[in-house]
């Protein structure tokens, strides 16, 4: 993608999703970090305590813990929530996540919904270093109803003009296609981010996203020039 107007409707989601969390702040936002670190269950107890009974980015990201810690029916009752209650973006994000929940229960568990791995071992969550040499390959691994996936989309395409040597890679982590991609790489949580260099070997493979541009950059610099 060349960062179209997707991208723009995408960082106005963002921004509306944290700008919704602002008489909150900062505490929210950690638990919005710990989401994004595989924290599940960190996450979900920071909003509960909070008490934000009618936020619906609260009930919206409560859900999405519960989905991954295998809680199918709080994480429902709080999708419902959130269609009922909510506005767009978010109704749409949470009608996404409850058909998701839907496919779950016909189907069997899913990487998707096995994703508590991620919090119960969090060694899982950030694969240590594998490789070594210069970033050549970022793979994004995310899906449509992860609003973390899709907050951070704009940092990853804006990051392809900065960074012209590296090739850039989003995967849809519900596409069946990708399922090999997912084995190899031991995708677990959404979104998920491998770097790899020009002859393949991980340089990271990490659960979670920068929560910036400028994070996400610094990441790659700091993969280019590790410390001796």
């Amino acid at each position: 993608m060349t960062r179209p107007i997707f991208c723009s409707i995408l960082a106005l989601v963002s921004a509306v999703i944290v700008g919704s969390f602002a008489i909150a702040a900062p505490t929210a936002q950690e638990a919005i970090n710990d989401y994004n670190s595989g924290k599940y269950l960190s996450c979900l107890q920071k909003l509960q305590a909070l008490n934000l009974k009618n936020n619906a980015t609260a009930h919206y990201y409560i859900a999405l813990c519960a989905q991954n810690l295998n809680r199918m029916t709080e994480a429902k009752a709080e999708y419902n929530w959130v269609i009922s209650n909510g506005q767009e973006p978010l109704r749409s994000y949470a009608q996404k996540g409850l058909a998701n929940l839907d496919k779950l229960h016909t189907s069997g568990p899913s990487t998707t919904a096995v994703a508590a791995t991620a919090a119960a071992a969090p060694a899982k969550a950030a694969v240590a270093t594998t490789g070594s040499g210069i970033v050549k390959k970022i793979i994004d691994f995310s899906t449509t109803w992860c609003g973390p996936c899709q907050a951070f989309k704009p940092h990853f395409e804006e990051a392809k003009n900065h960074f012209k040597d590296i090739s850039f890679v989003s995967l849809d982590g519900d596409d069946a296609a990708n399922a090999a991609m997912k084995e190899k790489y031991n995708v677990s949580a959404y979104p998920t981010l491998v770097y790899l260099d020009g002859s393949g070997k991980v340089l990271k493979n990490e659960a979670g996203a920068p929560n910036s541009l400028e994070d996400f950059e610094s990441m790659i610099k700091e993969l280019n020039n590790p410390k001796r």
